[in-house]
């Protein structure tokens, strides 16, 4: 394709952090997570405020997101089994349109492969550094280092923020282009923060309030209506016990200081693209893979189908993007990847999950098929499927009883309705649904049978020590010495 032929169709910002809860923005009516220029973006275009992880796991939301697949249907289970390129990303389709397409920062993948960008320092952690707590799922383990990932601290004013870095390399590609015009761009930029370990600025700290933090909306009896594969989800992460509440608080300020240290990065990308006369012909999509427990139902980071894990900003601005516009209908990530393809021209890719949601974003249509996520990763002793449909979020786990919560009239999900009477026939229809997508059981099978091959594969015919050697950094010590004698006697 001749890069001229395309001059006026929309350049494109795709602005992805890290463990951002689409519950923590101030367009979403929080009011100490402050995201001024967020909010101005929102106002500017399309909030789809009820986005959805397709797995609220890092390596396995950004697949879904980059392909619009499933993550099971690219083998993304978990944070050890990053995506490697069997199927097209949204970026290659953009470059087959004749789209200069450039990242930065964290993408999560395989390393290596060819993703539709040219890398300009990109970070594909968990293929050098997997999670190998997904490889120990049944029998559980634990993380020993979870409790330390759950405390507030201050960041050094000499810490090196990788964050800050590549901004820079995005603004530095932004005010290329526009010296080099002729040529419709797509820029990727992914953050790290907000994730933990939570580690905030002074100057934003000391904006928040500790004593307005609330604390997490548990009910005095919460132990006694815990789901028993979270409750060894919690476990799993060291949360047999609740913090302090100082402690508490400290965090979470932390958590929502780093939100908005994200929002004033967002602000400079926004000021490149005006000073540089690229703003109105830029579309700028801002999202996150994933969100954060941050306490709530005893949980902390991700892995749970709950909403402040499970839910992610998305907000779609710039040339043909109703402005003001707030959609409430339940989407997912694998409808971002539609999306992105709707915007630079590309064909509609008939393998994928996902639908565009400019007819949603622009009143062409109201309705959109259910929200889907799905879970096999670490901390959880067997596979999750949910379905969100309007009000509406059924948890599936195999094995194990469903859960079925009204969103609306119990946002934080204490209530679970899926053994009252009323709501038997929809949850019957939402469970038809949800055979309709995937198959949970095999699914979930398919996950153990690919952890354990990579398990042997990583450990098989090492000695002991030398497994424990491997382990010890997540699992310690003791627990190490475990399971390397279960996988040397052939047990695990």
């Amino acid at each position: 394709m001749n890069p001229q032929t395309s001059v006026r169709r929309p350049n494109l910002l795709v602005i992805c952090d890290d463990q951002h809860s689409g519950l923590c923005c101030g367009f979403q009516g929080h009011p100490l997570a402050r995201t001024p220029h967020l909010d101005a973006l929102a106002a500017a275009g399309t909030n789809f405020r009820t986005c959805y992880s397709n797995s609220p796991v890092c390596v396995a939301a950004r697949a879904a997101l980059f392909t619009g697949r499933f993550p099971h249907e690219v083998g993304a289970y978990d944070n050890a089994a990053p995506f490697q390129g069997q199927v097209p990303t949204f970026a290659q389709a953009a470059r087959a349109q004749g789209y200069l397409c450039r990242a930065s920062g964290k993408l999560d993948f395989w390393t290596g492969k060819d993703y539709g960008f040219e890398e300009d320092v990109v970070f594909h952690g968990h293929d050098v550094s997997p999670d190998i707590t997904a490889l120990f799922r049944n029998p559980l383990c634990y993380r020993e280092d979870a409790r330390l990932q759950q405390g507030g601290r201050i960041r050094a004013d000499d810490e090196p923020w990788q964050d800050r870095a590549t901004a820079d390399r995005t603004l530095r590609f932004i005010r290329e282009r526009a010296a080099e015009p002729g040529r419709p761009w797509l820029a990727y930029t992914g953050w790290g923060y907000p994730h933990n370990p939570y580690r905030a600025s002074r100057a934003m700290l000391e904006q928040i309030p500790l004593e307005a933090v609330e604390l997490p909306h548990l009910a005095p009896d919460w132990c006694e209506h815990e789901h028993p594969v979270m409750h060894l989800r919690r476990f799993h992460g060291r949360g047999a016990r609740q913090a302090e509440p100082a402690a508490l608080r400290l965090a979470r300020a932390c958590y929502y200081a780093m939100i908005t240290e994200v929002d004033a990065l967002v602000g400079d990308l926004l000021r490149a693209l005006e000073e540089t006369g690229q703003r109105e012909n830029t579309i700028i999509l801002f999202t996150s893979d994933h969100g954060d427990m941050l306490g709530e139902q005893g949980l902390w980071h991700k892995n749970a189908p709950y909403d402040p894990a499970a839910r992610v900003p998305l907000v779609v601005a710039g040339p043909g993007i109703p402005a003001g516009r707030t959609v409430a209908n339940p989407v997912s990530q694998v409808d971002v990847c539609a999306t992105l393809l709707d915007l630079v021209g590309a064909p509609p890719d008939s393998s994928a999950r996902g639908q565009s949601l400019l007819p949603l974003a622009r009143g062409d249509r109201h309705d959109h098929p259910p929200a889907y996520m799905e879970l096999n990763t670490e901390g959880l002793i067997t596979g999750v499927f949910t379905l969100v449909r309007d009000e509406w979020k059924y948890n599936y786990y195999v094995d194990y009883p469903p859960q079925l919560f009204n969103l609306r009239d119990d946002p934080w999900e204490q209530n679970n309705r899926a053994e009252d009477p009323e709501t038997a026939p929809l949850r019957e229809e939402l469970h038809r649904h949800l055979l309709a997508l995937v198959n949970p059981e095999q699914v979930h099978e398919a996950a153990f049978a690919d952890q354990a091959r990579r398990r042997h594969e990583w450990y098989g015919g090492k000695s002991a020590p030398e497994i424990v050697q491997a382990l010890v950094s997540r699992l310690g010590p003791e627990q190490s010495q475990r399971f390397a004698a279960r996988i040397v006697e052939g047990r695990g």
